[in-house]
């Protein structure tokens, strides 16, 4: 992947998951880059309709639909208290006025 100027900042905005494991799926080739041991090994499946569980094969996270988004796009994440660390944040442009699905 090729570097590009950009700063660290909160993210804010609409953002919604439909599909927890899906996005993972689709965010792997980015995560491999970043570490393809852990990513490999990295799930996420919705246990119900606010909790998300996103799990490796040592953790296991369970966390409500605005943590999972934090922890995937935010800069202070918190990162599922460093269960994560160096995965996240996945980064995007700006999100003010922008609807992501």
């Amino acid at each position: 992947m090729k570097e590009y100027n950009h700063q660290k900042d909160y993210n804010g905005g609409t953002v919604h998951v439909v599909s927890p494991d899906r996005l993972l799926d689709q965010l792997r080739p980015y995560l491999n880059d970043k570490s393809p041991e852990f990513a490999k090994k990295l799930n996420a499946y919705t246990m119900s309709e606010q909790k998300i569980v996103l799990q490796n094969n040592l953790t296991e996270v369970l966390m409500n639909q605005l943590g999972f988004i934090n922890l995937l796009f935010n800069v202070d994440n918190g990162a599922a208290n460093g269960h994560f660390d160096g995965l996240f944040p996945v980064p995007l442009p700006v999100m003010e006025g922008i609807h992501y699905v």
